[in-house]
């Protein structure tokens, strides 16, 4: 016999679906990354976001340079010949901790604006200042616009005309769930003509990524389980409002077979834990196969043939009589969770 394969999934935090991003409009056509800023993002952390950590609400009454006043802003003398006098002006800049995407948030209508940032963005493998890096954004209309770059600090930000109303420039933050589990995507209009790049990392900390189809006045949903999110990104403007935030459903770690064993049983117990409804499914997809690799997010999962594995709401044991590539369990719905333990026989 090989050593038990034990894997849980739930109990998780109620579902929150706007706790990954607000309501926002993607009102740019493609590429436009949300802003993640719902009560999910990492609050009081070093990722938590923050709506005015670089400029401070103001209104610009024409084009040019904004405040840099925010929470992080750091000023310094502007550099001369020889020693600048007391006194001289001194420059303001923002600093991350780690690479940050800015966001700028509009009390009014600033659609017909535009919005130059820019800063620097320092390599994770070299030393230095890093490059000088520069994007211009359209202004939102009583929303939030998120940048396309990564920023490691802020020189600069700029209007190109008088604001309508104030404007505030912070970063967004990072989505952090209790557990690994299902991301919703919530549309409030027709957005089935567009998708959606979710990235983050699974519950071991490896970076995952999927396309998701965008819905009609509804919530669509993830295919992996993500324990955080780092970006949403649009193919094309939203037809009208986006939340994005977590649903009830979520997966275990995946229990990988020896394939050396190929007619090896595997016995399964599944143990309940409170109110739970949950599936024991199954793959033979491999996104490790050297002759055929299939994309996580790709992978063709089944349920378990015996009934009792499948929609279950109590213990139940099972088996395998031959092992797939993977099994997993799927938290369905419930507030309980799972324990499941795989044993799988070896033949002398």
């Amino acid at each position: 016999m090989a050593q038990p394969r034990v894997v849980t999934v739930g109990p998780l935090a109620t579902a929150d679906p706007d706790g990954i991003s607000l309501s926002q409009t993607a009102a740019i056509a493609a590429g436009q990354y949300l802003v993640l800023n719902g009560a999910l993002c990492s609050p009081g952390s070093v990722d938590s976001f923050d709506a005015d950590s670089i400029c401070a609400s103001q209104t610009p009454s024409g084009s040019g340079a904004l405040t840099i006043d925010g929470a992080l802003a750091i000023t310094s003398q502007v550099a001369g010949a020889g020693m600048p006098p007391q006194g001289a002006a001194v420059a303001a800049t923002v600093r991350f901790q780690s690479p940050k995407r800015v966001y700028i948030t509009c009390a009014g209508n600033n659609s017909g604006r535009t919005f130059t940032i820019v800063g620097t963005l320092q390599s994770a493998t070299t030393f230095g200042p890093g490059a000088v890096i520069s994007e211009t954004l359209t202004g939102a209309n009583t929303n939030v616009v998120a940048s396309t770059n990564l920023y490691s600090t802020i020189i600069s930000v700029s209007i190109n005309g008088a604001s309508t109303g104030a404007v505030t420039v912070g970063h967004s933050g990072l989505g952090t769930l209790d557990k690994a589990r299902r991301i919703i995507i919530t549309s409030g209009g027709n957005d089935t003509g567009i998708s959606f790049v979710l990235t983050g990392t699974d519950c071991a900390g490896n970076t995952i990524s999927e396309t998701i189809t965008g819905a009609s006045g509804a919530a669509a949903s993830s295919v992996l389980s993500y324990l955080t999110v780092t970006s949403v990104k649009t193919s094309a403007a939203a037809a009208s409002t986006l939340l994005v935030g977590t649903n009830g459903v979520a997966d275990s770690p995946w229990v990988h077979f020896d394939n050396l064993s190929a007619m090896a049983p595997v016995a399964i117990q599944a143990t309940v834990s409170g109110t739970v409804n949950f599936d024991v499914e199954q793959t033979l997809d491999d996104p490790n196969s050297t002759a055929n690799p299939v994309a996580p997010a790709s992978m063709t999962w089944l349920n378990h043939p015996d009934a009792a594995l499948a929609g279950a709401t109590a213990t139940a044991q099972g088996n395998y009589a031959y092992p797939p590539a993977y099994a997993r369990l799927t938290l369905n719905s419930g507030t309980g969770s799972v324990v499941g333990t795989f044993i799988q026989s070896y033949q002398g």
